[in-house]
């Protein structure tokens, strides 16, 4: 609870985790979770974010962190997309990309045998 409200400045952990599972509970799949990758920051929770859809339909979307005004963007926070999916597939050999909707604005990946 601690990470999550220094990363996005206010409380509520516990009030998101209820509104994922209210979502599911009322038939929404997939729920989309974004979560930008910080290196030291949350980098070392990829695969505990990918094992959120292990028996759940999420899709888990992981995003660079990227330059905006205002953000204080540092090179030094970014964990390149590359590193992301070697991470993962450190755990989860099988982890693989899915193929790509002509509408799609992200890239689906999937772990074998995870729902989400």
């Amino acid at each position: 609870a601690d990470r999550f409200t220094s990363i996005t400045r206010r409380p509520g952990l516990e009030h998101v985790r209820r509104s994922i599972d209210q979502a599911l509970a009322l038939s929404f799949a997939p729920v989309k979770i974004n979560c930008v990758v910080l290196k030291g920051v949350n980098d070392d929770e990829l695969v505990d974010f990918v094992d959120l859809a292990r028996e759940r339909p999420l899709d888990i979307r992981f995003i660079e962190y990227m330059p905006f005004d205002g953000n204080k963007w540092s090179r030094d926070k970014l964990v390149p997309y590359a590193d992301m999916v070697a991470r993962i597939r450190a755990c989860y050999p099988g982890f693989g990309a899915l193929p790509i909707g002509p509408n799609d604005t992200s890239k689906p990946w999937a772990v074998p045998g995870h729902v989400g």
